[in-house]
């Protein structure tokens, strides 16, 4: 098909430099319109995607701030120790509380997203102790395997889970008394009692590494919640 234009107005021997500026004329408009359409669109593209990411960070930043309410609260409850026979949950109750939390919540997303100063260093502190907490449980389960595998060797397999309880509570720092009463059903003597604490001699090691665990992790959630009282938001 030939894309020769022809026009009774114009002269035969002009018509081929019509052509050419006819096509050319064309071919200039489609293309500026081209380059104009594309540098408009990336234009509202670019603002779109500006105001989208404003408004992620807007929802991010107010989600993270009622994330922080709950765990101050959570702070609120007791801090004495929870009985258990895992070494990784003998710990207070609100820290055991904070760190449930912490793990549902997304926290890379949060990092992502959110600018503000003061709750980027509150991120640095919950990230830190998702860290310690993860090593406190890798060091509590070495420890929890050479506990148990130690008191089957002096006690019924019944009262096994008690008696690691009870040698958790010496590990730390229970007294006498106190644990007479949380293992009543055991009937443990004081020189029963000498003679748990005389056993943490069987793994030395395992047992410093788990109080220096513990207590990182403690003091880590301490620092938490000094930051968030001391931080501008909201609570």
């Amino acid at each position: 098909m030939s894309l020769h234009l022809y026009s009774p107005f114009i002269p035969a021997e002009k018509t081929a430099d019509f052509n050419v500026s006819f096509w050319a004329g064309l071919a200039s408009g489609v293309i500026s319109g081209l380059v104009t359409g594309i540098i408009v669109g990336a234009f509202l593209w670019k603002m779109q995607s500006r105001s989208q990411d404003f408004q992620e960070k807007k929802e991010a930043e107010k989600e993270f701030n009622v994330f922080i309410q709950k765990l101050n609260q959570t702070f609120l409850l007791t801090d004495a120790s929870i009985f258990t026979d895992e070494g990784s949950n003998f710990l207070p109750k609100n820290v055991i509380e904070i760190r449930s939390l912490i793990y549902d919540q997304p926290i890379l997303y949060w990092k992502e997203h959110i600018e503000q100063q003061n709750l980027r260093q509150l991120l640095v502190a919950i990230e830190n102790l998702i860290v310690l907490d993860i090593e406190f449980k890798r060091i509590s389960s070495l420890l929890d395997t050479d506990i148990k595998n130690l008191l089957i060797k002096h006690t019924s397999l019944h009262f096994l889970e008690a008696y690691t309880s009870a040698f958790y509570a010496l590990i730390n720092g229970i007294d006498n008394d106190e644990l007479k009463r949380w293992v009543s059903h055991l009937g443990l003597t004081d020189e029963k009692i000498d003679t748990l604490r005389e056993q943490q001699n069987e793994f030395p090691q395992s047992v410093a590494d788990y109080k220096d665990a513990r207590e990182l992790l403690v003091s880590s959630a301490e620092d938490l919640k000094t930051l968030i009282i001391n931080s501008n938001t909201p609570t």
